[in-house]
């Protein structure tokens, strides 16, 4: 496991990073997804990728804790 500890520094840097650029652009244009013209769309498409830049963040964050015990097909999901 100690082999993935720079893809784990990686992968929770990019999805971090990403998360954060995220936050951004919902903030630049709320009014597409809460404004009287919101797309249900363009609504499951933010919370997608939310989810999606979320759950590798976690991933790769519980993979950097020392004596971890992630299964190696959860490594596909980071």
């Amino acid at each position: 496991m100690l082999s993935y500890t720079n893809f784990f520094l990686g992968s929770a840097g990019v999805a971090g990073a990403l998360t954060g650029l995220l936050f951004v652009s919902l903030s630049i244009a709320p009014g597409r997804l809460t404004g009287e013209h919101a797309s249900v769309e363009q609504q499951s498409i933010a919370a997608t990728a939310f989810t999606a830049l979320v759950d590798a963040l976690w991933i790769s964050l519980f993979g950097l804790r020392p004596g971890n015990n992630i299964p190696p097909p959860a490594w596909c999901s980071a």
